[in-house]
């Protein structure tokens, strides 16, 4: 009978969340601040679920899921799109081409901002390697398609070179689209003879990563359990970036021709409860209730510094041989963590969601002379912006599949037409790579 009692307690109290998280989600977004289930301005489904809840969601627009062809529109349509004109470049070869390796290493660092956006004073600077090597080179903002969480989102992004706003459809990529070999800013380098790899010291079922990469072009695609010296916290996260950047630095230095390298790092994933407090532990030099600092939220803020903090210093020696090797590289931000609550309030809403959405980004010096992007742009426009300062070969569809940021307008029908064949029927695969 006692069993039976705590069963039913059980059952209640899941039925009860169950109920919370599908019909009241602002009471779990907001109330209580988990943030993963509103992914960011940009995704429709997240902003849907978080607005009416997940069964009014699913119930009441289940049939707006997925992309849809464009009415009057055809395949034939996007294969007429992509056939070689005689206007089409082929080759760009500028400066940077011609006088520097061709090799690009990207990396995407979890969670990083600079802390000093917030508005609060700091006992120390947590960021002063990250900050030399801004100066020594480029830096500039990244807009970026989601805020405290949706690593993969801005992934899908950067290696597509579509912005999520332009699909117009509620979706998560990585989980809806890509199942099937899909063009991407991988494939053109790929087809330029560059050797492709793809590395993250996290699960590769995270987010299906072990299985879209591949169809996105890598021809490597490694993640923890290619990473020896791994050490995991209590919610099964890498403690260290180290073993990741070891693996980063293992194929720079094998590598026989050109190569692409994407990493992802994980380790200033959230949770920031602090454990490892320590006496040279970076402190926020603000009082309890300051601008709604709380005693819990400046702890987490304290935590995160810490291991932000960390992240610097474990960067510090690829980034050196980066520089040594004169290799061109490009490290940004994916998205906030939740401590993006932390803005200060005196600015419009517009304004403060534009910073909620935006991130550093450094460029090599020698890539950035050549890149025809403004000083802060949106992630979906990197794609085009890199294979035009590489000067390498691209291919017609390159041209009207990779977002352009010169143009303001909204994505035409044959545009949208295009997407539903890229994700859904291999365009550009037509007996051969992109």
């Amino acid at each position: 009978m006692r069993e039976r009692r705590h069963f039913v307690a059980l059952w209640l109290v899941a039925l009860s969340w169950t109920s919370i998280l599908a019909f009241h989600p602002r009471v779990v977004t907001h109330t209580l601040g988990f943030l993963s289930i509103y992914q960011g301005r940009q995704w429709r489904l997240g902003k849907n679920v978080t607005r009416f809840g997940l069964a009014n969601t699913l119930a009441l627009g289940v049939g707006e899921l997925g992309l849809q062809r464009p009415v009057g529109f055809s395949r034939e349509d996007s294969l007429a799109a992509i056939q070689p004109r005689e206007t089409a470049t082929d080759l760009v070869p500028g400066a940077f081409s011609v006088v520097t390796p061709k090799s690009l290493v990207v990396i995407l660092l979890e969670s990083f901002v600079d802390p000093y956006v917030y508005g609060f004073k700091l006992s120390a600077d947590p960021i002063p390697n990250f900050r030399a090597l801004a100066k020594r080179h480029e830096l500039r903002q990244v807009i970026v398609p989601v805020f405290g969480g949706g690593t993969a989102t801005t992934s899908f992004e950067l290696l597509t070179g579509i912005g999520l706003t332009e699909l117009a459809a509620p979706t998560h990529p990585f989980l809806d689209l890509i199942y099937q070999p899909t063009h991407s800013l991988v494939w053109t380098l790929r087809r330029n003879g560059y050797s492709t790899v793809g590395l993250h010291n996290f699960l590769g079922k995270s987010w299906r990563r072990n299985k879209a990469w591949p169809f996105l072009g890598f021809e490597k695609a490694l993640f923890l359990d290619s990473m020896p010296g791994a050490e995991t916290n209590y919610r099964g996260f890498p403690k260290s970036d180290v073993p990741l950047f070891n693996r980063i630095t293992k194929e720079i230095e094998s590598a026989k021709g050109p190569l692409f390298l994407y990493g992802v790092t994980v380790a200033l994933h959230a949770p920031y409860f602090p454990r490892e407090r320590s006496t040279d532990t970076i402190r926020v030099l603000a009082k309890d209730g300051e601008r709604g600092l709380t005693r819990r939220r400046k702890a987490q803020f304290e935590e995160y510094l810490r291991r932000i903090q960390q992240m610097d210093a474990e960067l510090a020696p690829l980034t050196t041989l980066l520089e040594k090797k004169k290799i061109p590289f490009v490290l940004f931000g994916d998205h906030h963590s939740y401590l993006g609550k932390l803005f200060s309030k005196d600015r419009t809403e517009e304004e403060l969601e534009l910073a909620k959405h935006t991130t550093p980004i450094v460029f090599q010096r020698d890539l950035a002379a050549s890149l025809s992007l403004p000083k802060k742009f949106d992630m979906s426009c990197l794609a085009r912006g890199l294979v035009t300062a590489l000067g390498v070969k691209r291919a017609p569809i390159d041209e009207v599949v990779f977002r352009d940021c010169a143009s303001k307008a909204p994505p035409s029908d044959l545009r949208k037409n295009l997407f539903y064949d890229v994700f859904h029927s291999k365009l550009g695969f037509e007996g051969s790579t992109p």
